[in-house]
């Protein structure tokens, strides 16, 4: 089942190149640490986790079509690590902004 049509793809993968760009000249070239860590610890909750979309998965494919079922529980899964990326990578940065006074 193909989700995107060929030229789906290509847009979205060439908005997140742009957002790259983008964050790297909005200051996120002097955050390489944090944002490489903030990446591993979300790969490694995303991994360990994995029990739960497995049986969301299979809680949901008695409601709903198996390819909606996937659709809905990869989404949820994907927001779900973004947002602990994000907020793991912001609270790194405010921390030492705070912690050294630049923050003001």
């Amino acid at each position: 089942v193909k989700i995107l049509p060929d030229t789906g793809i290509w847009v979205a993968v060439t908005i997140g190149l742009m957002l790259l760009l983008i964050g790297w000249f909005g200051g996120t070239k002097h955050n390489l640490w944090q944002i490489f860590f903030s990446m591993v610890i979300g790969s490694l909750v995303a991994f360990f986790g994995l029990p739960v979309p497995i049986w969301l998965l299979k809680l949901l494919l008695g409601f709903v079509p198996a390819p909606i079922a996937l659709l809905l529980v990869f989404l949820l899964w994907l927001l779900f690590i973004m947002a602990i990326v994000i907020s793991l990578y912001e609270t790194w940065i405010v921390t030492i902004k705070e912690q050294f006074g630049s923050g003001r």
